[in-house]
């Protein structure tokens, strides 16, 4: 039995659909939006709001101590800047030298750990990034001109960014590595418009490429941000379930029928000094995954170890029979507490925490230490007229009444 969320097509596809439809829609504004870039007042308007989104992710990144949104966005920034300066007409190897580099860097950026801003390596990177461009100024200011080419290293470069991104992606399932790939893929499209445009009448009447696309670049990682502090603040970071701050959220546009259930697992707190805080995290999760499966309702953490089901719309009689499915489905498991195997000779024991794993399947005679994690539930419905505070807590004196009853069973209040 996992003790994490299975993996789901459904909200892989969630979480990438808003940056994906909004890097969608921004790449076809080049092309049918001729017209209004053509009005007075769109370029300033652009710098304008890259101005502000740019001051908004520098105050966010330092606010919730995330340095990849900021130095990513320094990069392209950077080559952006030097396009402008650079006139890519009169010197078509700038382009061919940084849109790889760019990519590289990106991607080094997006693998390095999540460190503080304020950090040595983060001085290092923006040294090297201050000296590359430093180079590639000289190399404009002096018309050097150096060999062009390269722009198939750049697109086989860019598909395997590209591919690494969305397989992250697939594999973390969070919102972080959507973003990224749409990042990533801005960039690209944006850079391929320019070299496609390069000699078009279109880009010689000065549409912003750099400016526009960098804007959509910053507004793709402030999303990022934004998503991640709301999911912060909204749910728990051990089961990934929704908290209690979504709870009351949830329950003020509850409507006039629904259920709740309390549920708690049973003598936790025992469990927890007996094996170690590092087990009871895996009970937890376990619980949080068994819970979050519930049919027709939705599960958050309450705290510690008690957790809420909300069943909206449905009879007491239904919530019931739900609740008690997943409260019989986890007591239906066995585990032991094992190390996993040593993947090196020299991997001692001390470096291998003991884990969860059921053995329900096994031998009587390997069985018979099995451990196994029960919980108690309690279940209320909504009354006429009343608020969810108390619900909630009728619910909890159903609990309560499981617990003197024995634990490991259901009790409707």
């Amino acid at each position: 039995m996992n003790t994490h969320p299975s993996f789901s097509w459904s909200r892989t596809i969630r979480l990438a659909l808003i940056p994906g439809v909004f890097a969608f829609s921004a790449a076809l504004v080049p092309f049918l939006g001729r017209t209004v870039v053509a009005q007075t007042g769109f370029i300033p308007s652009l710098q304008a709001l890259a101005g502000l989104l740019f001051l908004l992710l520098v105050g966010m990144s330092f606010r919730f101590n995330r340095r990849k949104a900021l130095l990513q966005t320094l990069v392209v920034g950077l080559f952006w800047l030097g396009v402008m300066i650079g006139d890519p007409v009169r010197h078509p190897w700038y382009q061919s030298w940084t849109e790889p580099m760019v990519i590289i860097a990106l991607a080094v950026i997006e693998v390095l750990p999540e460190k503080r801003i304020f950090s040595l390596s983060t001085a290092v990177m923006l040294l090297v990034l201050a000296w590359l461009f430093i180079v590639f100024g000289f190399s404009l200011r002096s018309n050097l001109t150096l060999p062009a080419g390269g722009f198939g290293f750049f697109l086989v470069l860019a598909a395997l960014a590209m591919i690494a991104a969305a397989v992250r992606f697939v594999l973390q399932n969070d919102r972080t590595h959507a973003v990224f790939f749409w990042s990533v893929a801005v960039f690209v499209v944006s850079a391929l418009q320019v070299e496609d445009l390069l000699s078009a009448s279109f880009f010689k009447s000065i549409f912003p490429f750099g400016l526009y696309s960098l804007s959509v670049f910053i507004a793709l990682h402030v999303y990022s941000l934004l998503e991640t502090s709301y999911h912060l603040a909204y749910h728990d970071q051990l089961t990934g379930l929704p908290g209690r701050r979504a709870l009351e959220e949830a329950l003020s546009h509850a409507g006039e029928v629904y259920c709740l259930a309390m549920a708690d697992v049973d003598k936790f707190k025992a469990f927890n000094d007996k094996h170690g805080h590092d087990v009871g995290d895996e009970v937890l999760r376990l619980v949080g995954a068994t819970l979050g499966a519930v049919k027709h309702g939705r599960a958050f953490r309450y705290g510690g170890e008690e957790f809420v089901l909300f069943f909206p719309g449905l009879s007491p009689e239904e919530a019931v029979l739900h609740a008690e499915e997943v409260r019989s489905g986890l007591g239906r498991y066995q585990f032991a507490l094992r190390r996993p195997k040593r993947l090196w000779p020299w991997d001692g024991k001390k470096n291998r925490k003991q884990t969860l794993q059921v053995v329900s399947d096994e031998t009587p005679s390997k069985a018979k230490a099995a451990i196994r994690i029960t919980m108690s539930i309690g279940v209320a419905s909504r009354k006429e007229g009343e608020e969810s505070t108390s619900v909630l807590k009728r619910a909890d004196q159903a609990l309560y009444k499981a617990k003197e009853a024995g634990r490991d069973r259901l009790v409707q209040g």
